[in-house]
């Protein structure tokens, strides 16, 4: 296992061979941007969201409507609130999060990590189910959502340059405790250069011929848990993520 050590953490490795390179970004946000992202999950035999089972049916869509609500400046680091909720009429699902960018001496974000999550699955008073992720390890990582059907796996952005290979990848020491017991909840993060078309089935919303398209694949070994996501600079969130139960597009951005 490996330590991490300093806010960016982590330790990294490149591979791949000489080409384009590999144009590493963070997200840009601004308060008051937006966009909708549609879900469909994973049914088991039953019609009941559940885990793979060979069954390959998949529920009717549903569109999660994401907005910046702050973003505000703290000594070296960003915060930033974002508010997302189901786009239906009534006892729709919401979600909050947090995330912190740490920020480089001309004021530009070095790196973009979710920090915490609080989840509501319907308009019911009561607290919501909430987690900071900042108690589990020395430094920023890789999210997987455990807690919600929001699309709410996130990836550990750092770094803007551009390297000469065409991948790296990350690992990171994440410890979980429950009732005084610690569990060792390891994940690695694979960025890779990758191409895709026009017509690829994983986009609904364009993508300029120019921008660089970053593939993330998060893995889990603990408990095999793993993610995939295709993400570009030209665009607020990723476009397109699937897991073992859901997969996700990004459909508009206002």
């Amino acid at each position: 296992m490996v330590v991490l050590s300093g806010l960016l953490g982590g330790t990294s490795l490149f591979a791949g061979e000489s080409g384009q390179g590999l144009g590493k970004f963070i997200p840009a946000w601004t308060k008051g941007m937006a966009w909708t992202v549609e879900a469909q999950y994973r049914l088991k035999r039953g019609g009941e969201p559940g885990a793979h089972d060979g069954h390959q049916a998949w529920s009717e869509p549903v569109r999660w409507r994401y907005e910046v609500l702050e973003r505000q400046r703290d000594l070296n680091l960003d915060v930033i609130r974002v508010r997302a909720e189901e786009v239906k009429s009534a006892g729709a699902s919401t979600a909050g999060f947090i995330f912190l960018g740490e920020v480089d001496n001309q004021g530009k974000l070095k790196s973009l990590a979710m920090a915490r999550a609080a989840f509501r699955p319907d308009d019911r008073p009561g607290e919501p189910e909430s987690i900071d992720y900042t108690r589990m390890s020395t430094g920023p990582y890789p999210v997987v959502n455990d807690l919600s059907i929001v699309p709410a796996d996130f990836p550990l952005f750092e770094g803007t340059e551009r390297t000469e290979m065409t991948s790296s990848v990350t690992f990171h020491e994440i410890t979980e405790t429950h009732g005084g017991l610690h569990f060792a909840r390891d994940v690695a993060q694979r960025v890779e250069l990758t191409q895709v078309e026009s017509d690829d089935e994983r986009l609904r919303v364009p993508v300029p011929p120019s921008a660089d398209v970053l593939e993330y694949t998060i893995t889990r070994p603990s408990d095999r848990s793993a993610y995939r996501q295709l993400w570009t600079s030209a665009s607020p969130w990723f476009l397109y993520s699937e897991n073992g139960n859901m997969r996700a597009w990004l459909v508009d951005t206002d």
